[in-house]
């Protein structure tokens, strides 16, 4: 991967490293790019949601009192749970500052 170049075109290693660091990379997401605070919107609405609707759920035993096998709250529950387990998956593709 390293040819050897004449002398009049090596390239300085930190030169090196800056090309490197500005190349595409196909599967980066890049922190402050604009779909990913969209993104991180979104997360942040679910996680209100849950916030309010499991300890309501939890302290007055509405799962009971509700039918527990209601088709909207089960397919409402499964997507957030989806939605968070892709959220993982953007996390661990998602750039970071090197401080």
């Amino acid at each position: 991967m390293d040819r050897a170049m004449p002398k009049s075109k090596q390239i300085h290693p930190d030169e090196r490293a800056l090309i490197d660091a500005l190349r595409h990379r196909p599967f980066i997401i890049r922190r402050r790019s604009n779909t990913r605070e969209y993104w991180d919107y979104v997360v942040m609405t679910l996680a209100i949601y849950n916030c309010i609707w499991t300890p309501l759920t939890v302290s007055f035993d509405w799962a009971k009192e509700m039918d527990t096998n209601n088709i909207y709250l089960t397919t409402f529950d499964t997507i957030i749970l989806a939605l968070y387990t892709i959220d993982i998956v953007i996390q661990f593709m998602t750039s970071y500052y090197n401080i």
